[in-house]
This record gives C-alpha cells, structure tokens and sequence, in this order.
C-alpha cells in the first residue's frame, strides 16, 4: 500500500478494496460505530465511511466540513470523534 489503499480483515479473510470499491488515499486512522460502520480519515482528502459494502465520502454537512480530517475514534458511549 505505498501509494494509498485499504484492506479490510474479516472473518479470516482479507479484502483489498481496488477500483471503483475504495477511495485511492492514504488513511491516516480508522473506527467503528456500534451499528458496524467504518470510518476512515485521510489526510488531504477527507472523510470516507464503508456500510453495507459500499464506500461514500462524506461531504459538506452538519459539523463536517468536508476538509481534511486527520484522526477518528469513538468513546464509552460509541459517539464517533473527528
């Protein structure tokens, strides 16, 4: 993954998103809300969020603004923090 990418470790089986599947980035962290998402921030290039098996960028909205986003995690209550 030199040059940006995403794998995901599940049930024994690894899954490399490539393609159209996952956003091209370098992430910089990782979490999971209780409801089974995962977010993933990536410097210079946002917010992404995988759910269902299907990746969105999170844009402009509510509390985001869309930029860059740097580190994410989750608290005791499962709030999720950028």
């Amino acid at each position: 993954f030199q040059r940006g990418g995403i794998a995901l470790y599940q049930a024994g089986r690894v899954n490399r998103f490539e393609g159209t599947d996952a956003p091209s980035v370098q992430p910089t962290s990782f979490a999971q809300t209780r409801d089974g998402v995962i977010w993933v921030t990536a410097s210079k290039s946002g917010l992404y969020r995988y759910e269902r098996g299907r990746w969105t960028k999170i844009t402009a909205s509510g509390a985001f603004d869309g930029g860059d986003a740097y580190l994410a995690f989750t608290d005791r209550e499962g709030t999720l923090w950028l």
